[in-house]
C-alpha cells in the first residue's frame, strides 16, 4: 500500500519536473515517464489515449492504469476519461491547489495484508495539501481485497476549495441498495509543526429511508495511528443493519437514534455521553443513556441506562419458554452492562397493566447473555407480584379454573436459566384477607423447562397450605355447595416431594358453628399425577361433636328432637379410590337420653357398606311427642323409650332390622314396636308390629282434643313390592274399630289408599262427642286453621283413593241409629260419593252427590231425601243447646260452583221441598201476632214461652242463588197461612208475603203480612184484606193439595188422617 502511494506521487513529480518538456515534445515526454515509473519503482504505469491539447495547456487520457511489477491481477489504479482543464506546468507548481480535475471513472484496488509499508497517518494528513480546486469524478470504486472482498462504490464526486484550509467534498453511494448523499466539510488544523489534522463535519443521508447521521469533530494523524474526536448525531430506520458489524448481539430490531461523544481511532472508539432511543412500535420503545465502547471484534460493551414499554414481557425474559403476549404492555426500566454479546442486566423493573385486570410487576437482574441467548454465567434473579379480579385472567397457562375464587395474588423469588428455575419465599393468595382466603407459602426447588413443561417438571417442593373462611357462603359459591353459611373453616396442610408424586403431611381442619364443631387431625396422605391427579393412601382422625341433637334440624329437612349433647369420632382411610370410616362411634349422655351407635362406612362417598348398632334408652317420650306434634302441652311425664335396631346399607338401599323400641315408666301409657323395614329410602319394605295401649284420659285429651275413653290397638303393617297393608284392631272405651288400609307408593310418595273402618257398634260417648271437647280446642293460643277451600283443594290428594265407614249401630243418649255407611271414591280431586244411608231410630236418610275440585272453579252436586227425622234427638246428639222439637222430612237436589261463600250462593241451583211438623219454637206465640195484632195481645198470646206449629211445608226453587216459592203453607192451633215470596241469598235480600186465616169464627179482620228487606232484619207490613169466610173449612182442602204438589204423593195413598202426617210422618 505504501509502495503504491509513493509511486503515486513519483508520478505527479515526474510530471511536474517535466513540465516545459512535455510541452515542448509531448509524445517523447509521456514515454519518459512510463519510463521512469518502469524503471525506478517497482510498478508499471501505462497510459493510454494519452495527449495535450493543441496549445499544450490541458492534458487527457483516455486510461491510465498502474500495476504492480511481474502481476497479471488488477491494477493498482484504474483511470478512466482523465482530464485536467489547467496547465501541466502550473498544476505541477501549485501542488494541484489551482487545478481543475476530473474523470469518468476511478478504480483502486487494495491488496489487504501485502508486504509493502503503509503510509503513516501523519503522511496521509500531508497529502490532503494536494487537493485540487475543483475535482469531479463519475465514478469511483474502491475494492478492499482479502479473506472477503468489499466494493466502496461513489458516484458524482464534486470536491472544492472555500477558502484557505477549507474544502468541501460531495458524494453519493449505494447504502442497503439506496442512495446515500455525503456531505464532507474539512478545515485543516496546523500546529508547529505543521498540519496536522481536520476539523471535520460529515453528514450522511439516505434519501429513500431518511436515514441520517452527522458527524463533526476532529480527525487527527499520528505517527502509528489516526484518532478522531466527533459529536455525533444518527438515526437508522432498521437498527439490524447497524447490528451486523457486531458479534453475538440481541435479537432487536427498529429504528434507532443515536446522539454522543464519539473518540477513537481506527481500531477502537468509546460513545460516551450517548442517548438511545430505540423504537419498533407497537412491540417496544425504549430510551437509555449511557456509554459504548468498541475495544476489537467481540470486545464491544455498553453500560446504560433503559426505560421504555414492551407489548411482550417475552423481548425481556425470553429466557422463560412460556408465551407471555397476554400479559398486555409493560412498562420497564432496566440498566444494562458488559460485553454486547454478554449483556447483563443488573437490575430492571417490569409493571404491566392488562385490560382484564391482571397486574404483573417484575424485577430483578438477569446474567450476562440471557436476553442474547447466551450460555448463562449465573442465575437470573426476578421478584414477582402479580395480581388480578379472578382466575379466569389465567386462563392462557392454567386452563379452565376448577371455580372463580374472585382476588388472588401472588408474590414469589424465582431464580435460574433456561435449564430450570428456582421459587423461593412463594405467598400465594385466593380470596381477600379477613373474608375467605386460600393461601399458599413456600418454595420450590425446581422447574424444568425442559419440554413438554408437565408436573414432573417440578421437583424439591416445600409449601404450607392454610384456609380460612368466617363463613361458608364464599365456599358455596366458589364450589357449587349448600352448606349451611354461618360457620367457620380453618385448615391447613403441609405439601412436599415431587410435581408428579406429593406427600400430604401435618393435615388438620376445623369446622366451627353455633352449636357444631368438627375437626380433622394427623391429616396424611399422597397426591399422585398422570393423565389424571388422585389421592392416594389418605388417612387422619375425625371428630365431632353437637351441643344438642336438636342442631341437626339445621343440616336435614326434619325435625330432630331435643336429647342432648352429640359426640361421634372415627378414622378417616383411603383404599384405592374409596374413603371409609373405620371405629365409626357415637354417644349421647344426657338427662333426655342415653345414646350409642357404633359400626362402620365402607365408602364414604356411596354411604355403602354402612353399618351401625344403635341402642339407647331414657328418651322422653313426652319431649318426643311434643316435638312430633305442633302444639302438644302435657304436664306429667310419660315415661320414656328404650330400644335399639341395626342400620345397614346393603348395595343401593338402607335397611333397619332388629327394631325393638318400648315404653317404660309411662304413666298409663304403653307402648311396643318391632320388626324390620328394609330400602328406606326407596320402596320400604317389611314387617311393623305396634301394640300400645292408653290409659291416661288427660292424655288422650291433650292429644286429640277430645274426652275420649281408655285406647287400646294392635296394628300390624305388611310392606312390599309397592304396596302396604295395614290392619288392626283398636278399643275405645266400648267401641271396637276395624282397620284395614291398602296403600300404594312409589318414588318416595303415595300413588293410592285403600281405607276402611268399622264397628259394630259406636258410642257416641266414645267419640268425644255431646258433651263439648277439651284440648286444643279450648286453646286460645293455637293459631287459626286455614280452612278455606283452597287450602283444602291444595291439601287434598291427586292420586286414587276409597274411603268406607261402616258402622252397624250408634247410641247416645237418645240416639238410635241403627246403621250407617258410607262410601267415597275419587281421584285427581274428582270425589263420587257412592253411599251415604243413615237409619235413624224411625228415620231414613239417603244422599248421594259428585264433588269436583278440579274444575275451576269446583263444582258440586248433591241430592237425597231425608224422612221423619226428631229435631229434638238430633239437636241433642249434635251437642246443640236448643229446645227445637218436631219431625223434619226433606228431599231435593242442588248444585253450585265456587270457591267461598259468595260464589256458592251466586251459583246455587236445583230444588228443595221440606216438611216440619208438630213443631214447637222457642219464643211467642208469633201465629197469633200473624192473625190479629190486637188479638194477640188482648188475648195474653205474648205472655206464652213457644208456638206450635202444626204443619210447615213449602218448595223453592233455586236458580243462581235466589229461591222463590208459591207454595208456602203454615198451620197452628189458631191459624193457617198460605204464602209466596223470594228469597236472594245473594244479596241477603227476602221478600215474603203471607196470608193468615184464623181458624176462630169470631174474629174476621185477616190482614196480609209482607216481611221485605235484609234476612238478618226485615221489614213487616201489615195490610187489611177483604173479610172471607171461616178459614178452617179452606184449611181442609189446601192441605192435601201442597202435599200432593210438594212431595209428589199420589191420591189414592191418602189417609183419613190429616194430610201433614199422613204424607210426610210415614
Amino acid at each position: 500500500m505504501r509502495l503504491f502511494l509513493i509511486t503515486v506521487v513519483l508520478i505527479l513529480l515526474g510530471l511536474a519536473g517535466a513540465g516545459l518538456f512535455l510541452q515542448q515534445f509531448p509524445e517523447r515526454g509521456l514515454r519518459a515517464i512510463e519510463w521512469a515509473v518502469d524503471t525506478l519503482t517497482p510498478l508499471d504505469l501505462e497510459l493510454r489515449g494519452a495527449r495535450f491539447d493543441s496549445d499544450g495547456a490541458r492534458f487527457r487520457a483516455d486510461e491510465i492504469h498502474l500495476h504492480q511489477d511481474d502481476s497479471e491481477g488488477n491494477a493498482l489504479l484504474s483511470i478512466t476519461g482523465f482530464a485536467s482543464r489547467d496547465p501541466l506546468l502550473d498544476l505541477l507548481v501549485h501542488r494541484l491547489r489551482d487545478g481543475h480535475l476530473s474523470a469518468d471513472s476511478v478504480i483502486i484496488h487494495v491488496a489487504a495484508g501485502d508486504d509493502t509499508a503503509d503510509p503513516a497517518p501523519a503522511q496521509w494528513m500531508r497529502y490532503l495539501r494536494w487537493l485540487p480546486e475543483t475535482v469531479e469524478i463519475d465514478q469511483l470504486h474502491v475494492v478492499v481485497s482479502g479473506e472477503s472482498t468489499r466494493v466502496s462504490r461513489f458516484k458524482d464526486i464534486v470536491g472544492q476549495r472555500q477558502g484557505p484550509g477549507r474544502y468541501r467534498l460531495r458524494a453519493t453511494s449505494d447504502y442497503e441498495d439506496e442512495p446515500l448523499d455525503v456531505t464532507l466539510y474539512l478545515y485543516a488544523i496546523r500546529s508547529a509543526e505543521g498540519f496536522r489534522g481536520l476539523q471535520l463535519r460529515g453528514e450522511f443521508h439516505a434519501t429513500r429511508s431518511s436515514r441520517v447521521a452527522i458527524a463533526e469533530g476532529e480527525l487527527r494523524g499520528g505517527i502509528e495511528e489516526f484518532s478522531y474526536d466527533f459529536t455525533i448525531n444518527a438515526a437508522f430506520p432498521e437498527v439490524r443493519a447497524l447490528l451486523v458489524y457486531f458479534e453475538k448481539t440481541p435479537q432487536v430490531e427498529g429504528n434507532l437514534q443515536v446522539r454522543g461523544r464519539l473518540r477513537g481511532d481506527l481500531e477502537t472508539f468509546t460513545l460516551s455521553d450517548a442517548e438511545f432511543r430505540l423504537a419498533n412500535l407497537p412491540d417496544y420503545e425504549f430510551t437509555a443513556t449511557g456509554d459504548f465502547s468498541y475495544r476489537g471484534p467481540g470486545r464491544a460493551e455498553i453500560n446504560a441506562q433503559a426505560d421504555g414499554h414492551m407489548d411482550d414481557l417475552g423481548y425481556l425474559l425470553d429466557w422463560v419458554d412460556l408465551d407471555l403476549t397476554a400479559l398486555g404492555r409493560a412498562r420497564a426500566r432496566l440498566k444494562l452492562t458488559g460485553p454486547l454479546g454478554q449483556v447483563a442486566v443488573e437490575r430492571f423493573e417490569l409493571s404491566t397493566r392488562h385490560t382484564d385486570g391482571l397486574q404483573v410487576d417484575i424485577a430483578g437482574s438477569l446474567a450476562p447473555g440471557a436476553i442474547s441467548g447466551q450460555p448463562a454465567t449465573r442465575d437470573n434473579r426476578v421478584d414477582v407480584t402479580m395480581r388480578g379480579p379472578g382466575l379466569a385472567v389465567l386462563r392462557q397457562w392454567l386452563g379452565e379454573p376448577p371455580f372463580e375464587p374472585g382476588i388472588w395474588e401472588l408474590n414469589a423469588e424465582v431464580t435460574g436459566t433456561r435449564d430450570g428455575l428456582r421459587a423461593s419465599r412463594v405467598d400465594a393468595r385466593l380470596g381477600e384477607p379477613g373474608a375467605t382466603e386460600i393461601r399458599a407459602t413456600g418454595s420450590i426447588d425446581r422447574l424444568s423447562l425442559a419440554r413438554p413443561i408437565t408436573a414432573a417438571s417440578l421437583s424439591g417442593i416445600d409449601l404450607q397450605l392454610t384456609a380460612s373462611a368466617p363463613s361458608l357462603n364464599q365456599l358455596n359459591s366458589w364450589l357449587d355447595l349448600s352448606l349451611p353459611p354461618d360457620h367457620r373453616l380453618g385448615a391447613r396442610l403441609a405439601l412436599s416431594g415431587e410435581g408428579n408424586s406429593l406427600h400430604i403431611g401435618d393435615g388438620s381442619a376445623r369446622l366451627e358453628g353455633s352449636d357444631l364443631e368438627m375437626d380433622l387431625d394427623k391429616l396424611s396422605g399422597r397426591i399422585k399425577g398422570g393423565e389424571q391427579w388422585r389421592l392416594e393412601s389418605v388417612r387422619g382422625d375425625l371428630k365431632l361433636s353437637l351441643s344438642d341433637t336438636s342442631a341437626l334440624s339445621q343440616y336435614l329437612d326434619l325435625e330432630v328432637p331435643v336429647l342432648g349433647a352429640l359426640s361421634a369420632s372415627a378414622t378417616l382411610a383411603q383404599e384405592g379410590r374409596r374413603f371409609h370410616l373405620a371405629d365409626l362411634a357415637a354417644a349421647i349422655d344426657s338427662e333426655h337420653v342415653a345414646l350409642s351407635a357404633r359400626g362402620r362406612m365402607d365408602d364414604l362417598a356411596k354411604l355403602d357398606g354402612t353399618t351401625l348398632d344403635i341402642q339407647f334408652s331414657g328418651l322422653d317420650t313426652r319431649n318426643l311427642v311434643h316435638t312430633l306434634r305442633e302444639g302438644f302441652s302435657y304436664p306429667e311425664p310419660l315415661g320414656s323409650l328404650s330400644g335399639g335396631g341395626r342400620l345397614q346399607q346393603d348395595g343401593s338401599t338402607w335397611n333397619l332390622s332388629r327394631i325393638n323400641i318400648s315404653n317404660t315408666a309411662g304413666k298409663g301409657l304403653s307402648l311396643a314396636l318391632s320388626g324390620d323395614l328394609r330400602d328406606l329410602t326407596g320402596l320400604p319394605r317389611g314387617d311393623l308390629s305396634l301394640d300400645t295401649r292408653i290409659s291416661n284420659r288427660p292424655l288422650l285429651a291433650a292429644l286429640t282434643g277430645l274426652p275420649l275413653p281408655d285406647l287400646r290397638a294392635a296394628l300390624r303393617t305388611e310392606a312390599g313390592q309397592g304396596r302396604m297393608r295395614i290392619r288392626g284392631d283398636a278399643t275405645l272405651g266400648e267401641t271396637q274399630w276395624r282397620i284395614d288400609s291398602d296403600i300404594g307408593y312409589g318414588d318416595s310418595a303415595l300413588t293410592d289408599l285403600r281405607l276402611t273402618l268399622a264397628s259394630p257398634h259406636v258410642r257416641i260417648a266414645d267419640l268425644g262427642l255431646g258433651a263439648g271437647v277439651v284440648g286444643d280446642r279450648d286453646r286460645g293460643d293455637t293459631p287459626a286453621r286455614d280452612n278455606s277451600l283452597e287450602s283444602l283443594i291444595e291439601a287434598l290428594p291427586n292420586y286414587p283413593l276409597e274411603l268406607g265407614l261402616h258402622l252397624g249401630g250408634v247410641s247416645g243418649e237418645s240416639t238410635r241409629v241403627r246403621s250407617l255407611d258410607l262410601e267415597i271414591e275419587g281421584r285427581d280431586r274428582q270425589y263420587l260419593l257412592k253411599t251415604l244411608n243413615i237409619d235413624y231410630e224411625k228415620a231414613v236418610a239417603e244422599i248421594r252427590g259428585l264433588i269436583d275440585l278440579k274444575t275451576q272453579p269446583p263444582a258440586i252436586s248433591l241430592g237425597g231425601q231425608a224422612l221423619a227425622i226428631d229435631m229434638s234427638q238430633l239437636v241433642r246428639d249434635l251437642g246443640v243447646k236448643s229446645d227445637v222439637q218436631g219431625v223434619l222430612n226433606l228431599r231435593g237436589g242442588v248444585s253450585a260452583r265456587g270457591v267461598n261463600r259468595q260464589q256458592w250462593l251466586g251459583s246455587l241451583d236445583g230444588s228443595v221441598a221440606i216438611a216440619l211438623e208438630d213443631a214447637e219454637i222457642e219464643g211467642a206465640a208469633y201465629d197469633v201476632l200473624a192473625t190479629d195484632l190486637l188479638a194477640w195481645i188482648y188475648s195474653g198470646a205474648a205472655l206464652e214461652k213457644s208456638t206450635h206449629v202444626q204443619c210447615t211445608m213449602a218448595h223453592f226453587a233455586l236458580k243462581s242463588g235466589v229461591a222463590t216459592t208459591d207454595s208456602i203453607f203454615i198451620e197452628s192451633p189458631r191459624m193457617v197461612a198460605t204464602g209466596e215470596g223470594e228469597l236472594d241469598f245473594v244479596r241477603g235480600k227476602m221478600d215474603i208475603t203471607l196470608v193468615p186465616r184464623s181458624k176462630n169464627r169470631t174474629l174476621q179482620i185477616p190482614s196480609s203480612v209482607t216481611l221485605r228487606g235484609d234476612m238478618s232484619k226485615p221489614k213487616t207490613r201489615v195490610s187489611p184484606i177483604a173479610a172471607t169466610a171461616d178459614a178452617s173449612a179452606e184449611a181442609l182442602m189446601l192441605i192435601p193439595n201442597l202435599t200432593l204438589k210438594l212431595f209428589g204423593i199420589k191420591k189414592d195413598n191418602r189417609a183419613a188422617t190429616r194430610p201433614c202426617e199422613a204424607s210426610l210422618g210415614r
